[in-house]
């Protein structure tokens, strides 16, 4: 999924995103994959174990499932195609009958 995300930008003349790990998201997915449901506890950006995140970005998380690890929603396409956005991270689980992800997509302010 990452390697998709990352050719849909550079499909689109932008620079690929920077991955930032975080192990909490496979943890979500996981549990959404279990429950085979999409509804999870929302996560806090500030307390997912990653580095420093910028006090001037802004998140946007998605939860979805798909049938083929490769297909994006388009709601994954759309936010994935945007200019200011610069960085992600990704957790994917697979389940019974899809495979779960959720992601975090930062975004450059745009008040700069």
């Amino acid at each position: 999924m990452v390697k998709t995300i990352q050719d849909y930008r550079v499909k689109r003349k932008l620079a690929p995103l920077k991955l930032t790990e975080t192990k909490r998201l496979r943890t979500t997915a996981c549990e959404m994959a279990r429950k085979a449901d999409l509804s999870v506890t929302q996560i806090d950006p500030s307390l997912v174990e990653t580095g420093v995140y910028a006090k001037n970005s802004t998140t946007q998380f998605i939860s979805f499932t798909v049938i083929q690890p490769n297909d994006l929603p388009s709601s994954i396409r759309h936010i994935t195609g945007e200019p200011h956005i610069k960085e992600f991270s990704i957790g994917a689980c697979q389940g019974k009958n899809a495979y779960y992800v959720t992601t975090i997509f930062y975004m450059e302010s745009l008040s700069r």
